[in-house]
């Protein structure tokens, strides 16, 4: 599969997260505060032009690390007909790759349940105890 990643805006994720991360509420609850923040930044992978895959990297602190230059990793999606084929790996490694041309020295990031063994393939630790985020589910 031949995926192409690049930066997008933040209107840009707003259907898949829909789709993926929100079907059951408004297309509302689909914009998180601080995607136009200048030092937000949303990246897609595409296929054939089509975006299969978005994620957003927000500059968050979060007092449980020490790390002073943080960035949340936020609303990653992978549309369901590309699930388990890789798209979600290269994307968070665009990811990764973009925040260390920053030199951001931390990136978390609120799992969902279903996604906490994703990444831990791909090098994230599990940091605190389950909770739940009301009308979204159970999250690490």
């Amino acid at each position: 599969m031949n995926i192409q990643l690049r930066k997008i805006q933040a209107q840009d994720c707003i259907p898949l997260r829909h789709m993926v991360l929100r079907g059951n509420h408004s297309i509302e609850a689909c914009f998180f505060l601080g995607d136009e923040l200048k030092s937000t930044f949303h990246l897609g992978a595409f296929l054939n032009n089509d975006l299969i895959g978005i994620v957003s990297l927000m500059n968050n602190y979060n007092s449980t690390f020490k790390q002073n230059q943080q960035y949340q990793l936020r609303g990653m999606a992978i549309h369901p007909n590309y699930h388990s084929k890789g798209v979600g790996k290269k994307l968070l490694q665009f990811s990764l790759d973009n925040l260390t041309k920053i030199n951001a020295n931390l990136c978390w990031c609120n799992a969902r349940e279903e996604a906490v063994e994703f990444y831990k393939k791909n090098g994230f630790q599990v940091k605190g105890s389950k909770f739940i985020i009301p009308e979204i589910g159970a999250h690490y």
